[in-house]
């Protein structure tokens, strides 16, 4: 084992080389055999994800085949009244969520099962994911993963922060009424006792004659609103730590990278809920994502709803952008034309 280890350390001289030599020594220091990769007649060739999808692919067919020996096909109406009765004791619901339609026409976000949600550039999609998965953290004592390959982490924090102070459910659990707009907690800038803004001290050039410390310390004794915020944020700490995870996968959403992110958060992190957003063709070869290819999309939801299926216990929300023609449709009435991949907007 320190022999492979020392060779792979020899032999990584570029970037790529890099990291597909530190993925090799993190399956020998786990105790994998990576003698037939080493061996493998492209290895010089593969870069550090080609490596990790060969070694997923061989898994999968190893257990695969085990699996496919192991099985046998099940009798459907063997044990029917049994069957049935197993609804007392366990009715076949999903995690409710405070979209009331949802509750009453799918049973929740039912384990196993992915949902697709569709809306126009700037619509709200990011925004709505985040209230749903606040609330299931917060009142279904959920475990959920957001992927995201558009919104950043501090973006996120801070959309998540606002709507633990100002939903109606949220305030239930912390005990704080009321309403601040997330601009006001980002920029510091609460009101007083009386309704009034409190501003941080300047001089008459204005430079600041007080510290943010200082400044926190007066907003602290004079400030109801920015207790209010603070009790909320203690809450969140306290009992929603680890509910609600966060992973940036704007730089990797090929198919096999979100099949590997899937099973991380379902089967390593034991989330109840995985959130992707947003659902787009998987970059090519080249690194461009193939603009408006129906087929392609179609083919990645397909896989990531299978993945799902296959990974435990967890239901998959993806949300999907549709084009500006869309407004002019009635829902029953939207086609392949309407799904756009992306805007392709990059966020600086």
């Amino acid at each position: 084992k320190r022999g492979k280890s020392a060779y792979i350390q020899s032999t990584a001289t570029t970037d790529e080389g890099l990291k597909k030599y530190s993925l090799l020594r993190g399956l020998v220091n786990e105790g994998f055999d990576v003698e037939k990769i080493l061996g493998h007649s492209k290895f010089n060739e593969m870069d550090a994800e080609s490596v990790a999808s060969l070694m997923q692919y061989r898994l999968d067919s190893v257990a695969n085949n085990a699996i496919t020996h192991i099985n046998k096909p099940k009798d459907m109406f063997g044990a029917e009244v049994d069957f049935v009765n197993s609804f007392f004791e366990k009715p076949s619901r999903g995690i409710t969520t405070p979209f009331d339609f949802l509750n009453n026409f799918c049973l929740g976000l039912v384990p196993k099962d992915s949902m697709f949600w569709g809306a126009c550039s700037n619509n709200g999609k990011g925004r709505s994911l985040i209230f749903l998965a606040v609330y299931l953290a917060m009142t279904q004592n959920a475990s959920v993963t957001v992927l995201e390959n558009e919104m950043d982490y501090q973006r996120m924090a801070q959309a998540a922060l606002v709507t633990a102070c100002n939903a109606p459910f949220a305030q239930e659990l912390t005990g704080c009424k009321l309403y601040i707009p997330e601009k006001r907690i980002v920029t510091a800038l609460y009101k007083d006792n009386n309704g009034d803004f409190l501003y941080r001290y300047k001089d008459d050039e204005g430079n600041f004659t007080e510290s943010a410390e200082q400044y926190q310390q007066r907003i602290a004794s004079k400030s109801d609103e920015y207790n209010m915020v603070k009790t909320v944020a203690e809450y969140l700490q306290t009992n929603v730590k680890n509910k609600l995870l966060f992973k940036d996968i704007a730089s990797n959403y090929t198919d096999s990278a979100l099949v590997r992110y899937f099973n991380q958060a379902i089967r390593a992190n034991g989330s109840d809920v995985v959130i992707y957003d947003t659902l787009k063709n998987s970059p090519s070869v080249g690194g461009s994502s193939k603009i408006g290819d129906w087929s392609a999309l179609m083919n990645t939801a397909t896989i990531l709803q299978e993945a799902v299926a296959k990974a435990g216990q967890a239901s998959a929300i993806f949300s999907f952008q549709l084009d500006r023609n869309a407004y002019h449709r009635r829902p029953e009435e939207l086609n392949p034309d309407n799904i756009a991949s992306c805007s392709q907007l990059l966020h600086i």
